[in-house]
């Protein structure tokens, strides 16, 4: 269970084994053991025995803006695991091997890409041709990924040129394939400019917040990244990368709503050119969103998608301990 704390005046505290939300108009208790995170917005307090129950016991106690974004979290100073994993993390940063990494997760991004455009209901015949097209293309991106230059070096730079060719395409494409109340001509972010990116926008800040936690409690440092390393100075870059091939969960869910035409005017604030979620729409959607992320996955293993970060957080921490011992062993 995720408590959100997003009423103006909320004050969160426990009592008699329960986290206890008080607001102007009620007060709600919710079981301990049920809680798994925990997000504050602006305008909400939270008790010192809170934060330290959250520390002690691996709760994830999260700040958003008043717009949903992620500001930060609390978190234990004690790491997940052994300091050689972010040894290795930072080794693999040095000799490339984690750029490769981070090279292969744009390429499984693409590849979901044109799987979710396939799926996509079809619409016109000019537009099922242009999906065709469309999927085509990325088809093609996916194996033509930048390669080592003269000197053995992979360059980031290359890959992110990569990257922004292929979301393109699919963006321009998804955007004029739904139905018409949701269309868009590209995809924006900080503002965003209509209600399918405005909701997309919560959906992928919800979705790093667990890939951090993931990523946290595999080991790994949160803000040691390979591709987004550069230029993201005390930022979650190694979140920034990860998050990259499953962002089409959020992706698939906002096609789903929309095409069903389940996405309401209602929940969103409208303010000249911006469009946010509002309090309503986040009580709504947020729920949505992890009921979709417990469920199990349609491949091979089954996972809970929500199981599946763990996982892959899991074995990305066991390659970093690897390279540490291969630096050792040199």
């Amino acid at each position: 269970m995720q408590l959100i704390c997003q009423s103006y005046g909320l004050h969160l505290s426990i009592k008699e084994g329960k986290f206890q939300i008080q607001t102007p108009k009620e007060l709600k208790s919710f079981p301990i053991h049920e809680v798994k995170s925990i997000t504050l917005y602006p305008a909400s307090k939270v008790s010192h025995e809170v934060i330290q129950y959250c520390l002690t016991h691996g709760i994830d106690l999260l700040f958003s803006d008043k717009k949903g974004n992620p500001m930060g979290r609390i978190w234990s100073g004690a790491f997940g695991s052994i300091s050689s994993i972010r040894m290795g993390q930072l080794h693999m940063t040095q000799n490339q091997e984690g750029l490769q990494i981070a090279k292969s997760w744009i390429a499984k991004k693409i590849e979901h890409q044109w799987l979710l455009l396939f799926m996509v209901p079809e619409g016109s015949e000019p537009q099922s041709r242009k999906i065709d097209r469309s999927i085509q293309k990325l088809k093609e991106l996916q194996t033509k990924g930048p390669r080592m230059d003269a000197s053995g070096v992979l360059n980031a730079s290359d890959i992110f040129t990569w990257e922004a060719r292929a979301s393109a395409i699919y963006w321009k494409t998804l955007g004029l394939s739904l139905p018409e109340p949701y269309q868009f001509q590209k995809r924006s972010r900080k503002p965003s400019r209509d209600m399918f990116n405005a909701a997309l926008n919560y959906l992928y800040g919800m979705l790093y917040q667990k890939i951090e936690s993931a990523l946290i409690h595999s080991g790994l440092d949160p803000t040691l990244g390979w591709l987004h390393g550069a230029g993201y100075k005390s930022r979650p870059s190694l979140v920034f990368d990860f998050i990259e091939p499953y962002r089409v969960w959020a992706d698939f869910l906002m096609v789903d709503l929309t095409t069903n035409h389940h996405l309401d005017k209602t929940w969103f604030h409208f303010n000249e050119d911006e469009v946010w979620l509002n309090e309503e729409g986040r009580a709504i959607l947020a729920p949505i969103f992890n009921d979709f992320l417990d469920q199990n996955m349609e491949d091979q293993n089954g996972r809970r998608r929500v199981e599946e970060l763990k996982s892959k957080a899991a074995k990305l921490a066991k390659q970093c301990l690897a390279a540490t011992k291969d630096k050792t062993n040199k």
